[in-house]
């Protein structure tokens, strides 16, 4: 069995007893006391837990995240000055157009600027 089986193979098990102990918690009534120290490990457990879809994601669109760092905040306080939308709407629309934006930066920009760099090495 290699290191990374038993890497995964512990995290699902990690995963299940987090995700069992806030069930019990939430029977039990103490979950507003176990809840901030559970949730995170919970969340960190979901965002380095390996999926093939998860994984191909960055091959399939571009390495967007830099995108997002850079326009995010932009549009939102675009949105929200020119038409004011609520939470949920201003969320929404905050991240169509943002990744739509980091998508266009990755693709006509971002990527073109990495071939000139490999060049400069």
């Amino acid at each position: 069995m290699n290191i990374a089986t038993q890497i995964n193979r512990s995290n699902n098990f990690d995963f299940l007893m987090l995700f069992l102990a806030l069930i019990i918690s939430l029977y039990f009534e103490f979950y507003k006391y176990v809840s901030p120290v559970l949730l995170p490990l919970l969340i960190l457990l979901i965002g380095v837990h390996k999926t093939r879809y998860i994984s191909s994601i960055g091959s399939k669109t571009g390495d967007i995240s830099y995108g997002v760092y850079i326009y995010a905040f932009i549009i939102q306080q675009t949105l929200m000055y020119y038409f004011g939308l609520g939470t949920i709407r201003l969320m929404l629309a905050n991240i169509v157009i943002t990744c739509i934006f980091a998508y266009g930066s990755w693709h006509l920009i971002e990527k073109r600027m990495l071939t000139y760099k490999n060049l400069i090495k």
